[in-house]
Formats: structure tokens, sequence, C-alpha cells
């Protein structure tokens, strides 16, 4: 008998075209679906091991898509998605479900990350299930200018924490010691800063020192008349929070913007019923842009990559004639664009600098990896983003936890993982019979199981996570007696095995290291 160890070192290492193929009785072969972020069929080689694969798919592929539940049954279609104006985050997704080819559909909208894209079954998979989507608050807006009045974002914003009092200061922060700057702005930058994004800008005063100030979120901050850019004069009050200047008051190019009400709260909290944070994406597309104040050309489509559920870039079509590359499409950053509150789209580079954009390739297949999209954000001096994987929160929990979609709650030390470490050892043979998948916990990527008839009936037992089984070289057949050394455990309420040892009368596999599961570093 051949034994096989999986090294804990090499852990996304691919064995081969099909990942996980087990013959059935019949004679055909079950084939897993590949969770995107960490295998594709195309590639032959080692997966990166810091950074998961991309998935950039077209707007209008995604529009339409059919979303399925997590007891398998279709709750609807997207029919929209619900897009953070300063990061480009999807933020909700729109679903339709009921009705007749879309007539007398009702809406609802909810936290894209709780749902996970699949390209090759053309589908989105949420952690709800058809009864719940019977039961959500129905989304009401038809105008993006609605979207901060309607019932379902108001029962978002009670789980909001209270982000801006931490990222830019309390009431009371112009009572504390304060810095009058004045000069020149010779940058202006858009930094992530968790799950909003600031606008810094650094300002060369008269005396030759260089400054640098956060005025606020970029979604409220580039939506201004008075929104900053280079050369523009500036003068302002501003104080230190955790180590970083932020803006109380501001005035650039002589004309003031509201930072900071009479009370001291950040007028984009004041405002955010009149200055909407959030946009259809469907209203972004067919917008003309303006380039150095002329319209330069228009937002032709929109890429997504939906692992992380951000717009990487608009396809942006060229007025004809412009810089020489008209009908073709350019792909350009997502962050080189600025989105007013009227969806007026502009940006601060220049003609010189769009016609240095990379052309939108037909198959955007070719652009699985940070590095190979650093071609695109280059021409715009920009660092390719870190496209991190959105968590999603389930609030119908009062404890709060997080468990990351994409396998951080298969980690090393994640609740989950120890749960099956401290388990209690189990032994058990038995006849296989199938392959299936099973979602241990609202969130959590779902588990590659076995289905083995033994001597007390039918048994599950959990390999491991999907995206990591199927990157292994397991082929039982359909009758041959398993072998199962694992531990058992019990998760809301109901008891799994997990295999720690597996072993078949052809091979022999270790999955789990005493307490340390091999899919981890």
């Amino acid at each position: 008998m051949n034994t096989k160890t999986t090294p804990r070192k090499a852990t996304h290492a691919l064995a081969g075209a099909v990942a996980l193929a087990i013959t059935l009785a019949a004679g055909s072969s079950y084939a897993l679906e590949t969770n995107p972020n960490h295998y594709s069929a195309e590639h032959s080689g080692k997966v990166h091991d810091a950074t998961p694969w991309l998935t950039l798919v077209r707007s209008d592929t995604l529009m339409g898509t059919k979303v399925v539940g997590s007891d398998n049954e279709k709750i609807g279609n997207i029919d929209d998605l619900v897009i953070d104006r300063g990061t480009g985050r999807i933020v909700f997704a729109v679903v339709g479900h009921g009705g007749i080819l879309s007539i007398g559909e009702d809406l609802f909208a909810t936290e894209y990350s709780r749902m996970t894209y699949y390209p090759t079954l053309e589908r989105f998979e949420i952690n709800m299930t058809k009864e719940q989507a019977d039961r959500q608050v129905e989304f009401l807006p038809e105008n993006w200018k609605d979207l901060g009045h309607s019932d379902w974002m108001d029962e978002f914003n009670e789980f909001m924490s209270d982000e801006d009092t931490k990222l830019y200061g309390g009431v009371n922060l112009a009572n504390g010691k304060t810095h009058e700057v004045e000069g020149t702005i010779t940058d202006v930058k858009r930094l992530e800063n968790g799950d909003t994004e600031d606008v810094i800008v650094t300002v060369e005063t008269k005396d030759g020192d260089s400054r640098e100030v956060i005025l606020g979120p970029s979604w409220y901050i580039m939506g201004l008349d008075s929104a900053p850019t280079v050369s523009d004069t500036i003068e302002l009050v501003a104080a230190k929070h955790d180590g970083r200047m932020i803006a109380i008051e501001a005035k650039i190019a002589g004309r003031d913007i509201k930072l900071r009400d009479s009370d001291g709260k950040v007028q984009w909290k004041m405002d955010s019923r009149e200055t909407p944070r959030y946009v259809l994406l469907s209203d972004l597309i067919g917008r003309d842009v303006e380039i150095g104040g002329t319209t330069s050309g228009e937002i032709q489509s929109a890429v997504v990559e939906t692992s992380s559920g951000r717009v990487a870039f608009f396809g942006f079509d060229p007025n004809e004639n412009l810089f020489g590359l008209a009908d073709e499409i350019s792909l350009v950053p997502w962050s080189e664009f600025n989105i007013t509150p009227d969806l007026t789209i502009w940006s601060n580079s220049d003609d010189e600098t769009f016609s240095g954009a990379l052309a939108m390739p037909e198959d955007l297949g070719t652009m699985k990896t940070k590095r190979s999209l650093q071609n695109a954000y280059s021409p715009f001096s920009e660092d390719v983003p870190n496209f991190e994987v959105q968590k999603y929160e389930d609030r119908s929990d009062t404890s709060s936890k997080t468990w990351d979609r994409t396998g951080e709650a298969w980690n090393k030390n994640s609740k989950l993982t120890t749960m099956f470490a401290d388990g209690k050892k189990v032994k058990l043979k038995g006849d296989f019979i199938r392959t299936d998948t099973v979602e241990l916990h609202n969130g959590a990527i779902t588990a590659t199981t076995i289905l083995l008839n033994t001597d007390d009936g039918e048994q599950q037992v959990i390999l491991g996570p999907t995206w990591y089984i199927e990157n292994q070289e397991m082929d039982i057949d359909w009758g041959d007696e398993v072998r199962v050394v694992g531990r058992k455990t019990t998760i809301d309420g109901k008891t799994y095995i997990a295999a720690w040892n597996l072993e078949d009368p052809k091979t022999s596999w270790t999955l789990w290291n005493d307490t340390t599961p091999a899919w981890v570093d």
C-alpha cells in the first residue's frame, strides 16, 4: 500500500487536471465545484500561497445571475448591486425573487459578504434559505437618491459601529491642541482604512515644509464641488487623533468645505441622507466622464472582482478620436474616478494618462493574479489593491461571530478548527457510497465529506474545506472499504466526525497532524 502524507508547507499544490474524481457504481465521475478563490482547472502549476486567485467578471454578466440558497433552492436573480461611492466595494446585492420572468417579483437587499460567486456554475450562493429570503425586508428605492431613506438601510445602520468617531475623532477634537496649515496641495491620494477610504492631501507650506492631513472619507470629500486637486491653495485647521492629522476646518481654492457642524460632529454624518454614500451600479453604466473639465467619454461597463466584492475597473469608452483610441474600451481603475452626489463622474488625471490605459481583454480570465493586473494599474501610477475578502457578520447571533467566507473559519486557531482538535477520538470503517459538501456554519466555506455504509448505518465523514480537498489525489471507488481515524464534535447542535487519517485499499491520506490540519501553513 502506498502512503501519502500531505506536507503542511505544500497545502495548495495541484495534483492534476481533475482534483477530486470518485468513480461511482455507474462508472461516471463526481467532480466538485471549484472555489474560485483557490483553484482553477486551467492552472497546472502551484497557486500562490499568500494571495488567492482573482475572479474578474463584467458587470453585465453579473446582472441577472442566478442566486441559490444554502438549501440548494433557487432564491432569485441579481437585480442590481449597491456600491460605496468611495471604495468601490459592493455593500449590498439587490436580489429579485418570486414572480414569473421578473414580472411581479419582490426585491430585497442583502450584504454582499453573505454571497459567493462560482464562475463555472455561473451563479451566486448565499447562506440563507428560500424561506429566509421570503422574510427579508423589502428593497424599496427605485432611485439612488432614496438609498439612505429606506427601511433596510436603517436596519443595516443599526449594526454599524461608530467608525467616524474612531477614525476621525469625536466632537471634542477641536477642543485640544490644533495646528493651522496653509499652502499648496502637491498630492491628493485615497487610502483604504478598514471599511472606508481616507482622502489625504499633501500640503507644501510657504516655509517649504510638507504636511499630510486627512480631510475625511473619499465618498464625501471627492463628491464635493470644492474637492481637492493638485495645485489648489488650501487653508486648514487640524488636530492629532491616533497619531494622524485630521482636518477640522478647511478652505480649498478660497471655498469653504464643510467638515464638521457647530457641535463638532462630522458633516458627512449630518448630510448622509442628502449626500448618499451608496449608489446603484446600474446607474453608473452609460454615464459621461469628465477629464480636465471636458466630457471625454463614457462608462461602458464595470469589472468586478467577485471574491472581494470590489469594482476593480471601469470599462472606459473614449469619445471618437480621443487620443487615438476610438472604439477601444480601456481599463481604468475605479480609484481614478470621483463620483459626485448628482452622479457626475470625473477624474483628476489628464488625457495623456488615459492614453496609456490598458485595453480591456476579451478574456478577463487572463487576469487572475495581482501581478497580472499591474499593467492595468501602472499607467495611473497606482498599486494593485489587496482585494481583501469581505467578512459576513451573523447578526442573528447576539455574540456577533464573524466567519470568513473564503476559509479563515478553517485556519489553525479558528473556533471551527479548535472544536475538531478538542473532539473525542473515534475510529470507524465502511464502504464508500459518495461524496457531498456541507456548510458547517453560516458564512464558513463548505467542507467536502464522504458517506460510508458502516455496521451502524450510513455515516458522514468530513475531510476538510472543499478548496483544499479538491486539490488532492483522492480516487476512491464506489464500494471500497474505507478506514477512518478522526475526531467527533458538535457544531450548532449537530454531531460531525472529521477524518485525521483516511485509508482505502490503494492509498492512505494524512489530513491532520495532531491538532493542526494539513491545509494551514
